[in-house]
């Protein structure tokens, strides 16, 4: 089964989804905060949303390439001090 145009689809209605969202309410909030308020707000919920993002692509074959997947798990074990399938 090819998993592409699922997954090309996900990322599209997640697209769609977040622009209604942020037009509707997202946008007129901004606009009545200050240049450093609204930066904050925008940027702060991303940064656990890329580990997130990153993790996932792991899940989809071809994404990243295998030597990318070893020096990660090679920070993994030095990070937590052993491998994430292990006891």
């Amino acid at each position: 089964m090819n998993i592409q145009p699922p997954f090309v689809i996900s990322v599209l209605m997640s697209f769609v989804a977040f622009g209604v969202v942020t037009k509707l309410y997202l946008w007129p909030w901004l606009q009545t905060r200050r240049r450093n308020e609204a930066l904050l707000a925008l940027v702060v919920p991303h940064v656990p949303l890329d580990a997130r993002t990153l993790g996932a692509a792991f899940f989809i074959p071809t994404a990243i390439v295998p030597p990318l997947l070893i020096a990660h798990a090679l920070v993994f074990r030095l990070l937590v001090g052993k491998d994430a399938a292990g006891p």
